[in-house]
């Protein structure tokens, strides 16, 4: 069974989720289609007809809205289904624990590195070990 926060003075406002703004009136509509379908695909396409949330060409923008819906769980304003599969696809795990080795002494200059040898990391072991050091000193996945 689906349900939806109470809607407080401070969330008088629409809330705004992917570009489009949403009423008590709209979640209201969601927490219906949540009771009634029961797979998140289908809730986003129920939503995207229920709300006419389609691109220019026409198409629904059902991926807009499996985000939107994402976020309003997370955010407690309604409760999804469990989903039915991981990740997509089953292997790799995207926010990596960080690992405990610690990277080589910086140089004092980038010939103090030379020669540079690029190898493509082949075995699953090799894999695992670049994905841990891309999560843990890649400055765009630092959180």
């Amino acid at each position: 069974m689906a349900h939806i926060a109470t809607w407080s003075n401070a969330m008088s406002e629409a809330l705004r989720y992917c570009g489009r703004d949403f009423s008590q009136a709209d979640l209201e509509v969601i927490s219906d289609l949540i009771a009634v379908y029961p797979t998140r695909q289908a809730i986003a396409d129920a939503v995207c007809e229920a709300l006419g949330w389609y691109r220019l060409d026409g198409r629904k923008k059902d991926m807009s809205a499996r985000v939107a819906l994402l976020r309003m769980d997370r955010d407690g304003l309604i409760t999804l289904p469990k989903p039915l599969h991981g990740n997509g696809n089953g292997r790799i795990t995207r926010y990596a624990e960080p690992i405990v080795e610690l990277p080589f002494a910086y140089p004092e200059s980038l010939d103090d590195l030379c020669p540079i040898k690029f190898a493509i990391a082949d075995t699953k072991a090799q894999k695992q070990r670049w994905r841990n050091l891309i999560a843990s000193y890649h400055y765009l996945c630092r959180c």
